[in-house]
């Protein structure tokens, strides 16, 4: 199957009508292929669907590493294409025992998260939405405490980070620059205010 994006466009149909030999074998390549048509183009962010479709039905497959680094990639060049709301630095909130350099995360919202850090590492990360969060009015003076909190552990540096919501795509995302010291662990709290975007 040769991928154009005409192809890449029909593939919903092609799959519906059983006009894909050996889909489990075949898909995922096009896939791959579907998006890289679209990575290095003025609409590269159009290639974040194939990637998740990859990786949403073969996550074990060889590629899924490579189609993960461009879904990463993909991300942070829409973000920083279409602009978003500015994501500080976190807040230094401790010291790590081992030198290592810590960020947690913890999603006071009632949306699930999306989290890309771009930088010495690149990785992606989802965290659930929180069951007993709804949204606020105005910006609490305190992060609520009660979510769902991710602890990832990585290289120090500088890091271009994206947080997004996977759940509703009203909702404004934030990226920024990241400076991460090692040695130190960095506290971040996302909430969402109501008809306005993500707090942190």
């Amino acid at each position: 199957m040769i991928e154009t994006v005409g192809t890449c466009q029909q593939i919903d149909q092609l799959v519906t009508n059983d006009l894909v030999p050996q889909p489990g074998t075949n898909l995922p390549p096009v896939y791959f292929a579907c998006g890289q048509l679209y990575e290095n183009t003025e609409v590269s962010w159009l290639g974040i669907d194939y990637f998740e479709r990859f990786l949403s039905g073969y996550p074990d497959h060889p590629l899924a590493p490579e189609v993960k680094s461009a879904l990463i990639r993909a991300i942070v060049a829409r973000a920083k294409l279409n602009g978003t709301s500015i994501l500080p630095t976190p807040e230094q909130s401790g010291t790590t025992d081992d030198g290592s350099t810590v960020v947690l995360i913890r999603n006071e919202s009632p949306e699930s998260l999306r989290i890309v850090l771009s930088g010495p590492e690149s990785r992606i990360e989802q965290l659930e939405a929180c069951s007993a969060c709804s949204t606020f009015s105005t910006s609490p003076s305190f992060c609520p405490g009660i979510g769902p909190v991710g602890r990832y552990t990585i290289k120090p540096g500088q890091y271009f980070v994206v947080v997004e919501s996977t759940s509703d795509t009203g909702t404004t995302p934030w990226s920024g620059d990241w400076i991460l010291d090692s040695g130190f662990e960095y506290t971040n709290c996302f909430f969402i205010i109501k008809g306005y975007r993500f707090g942190w």
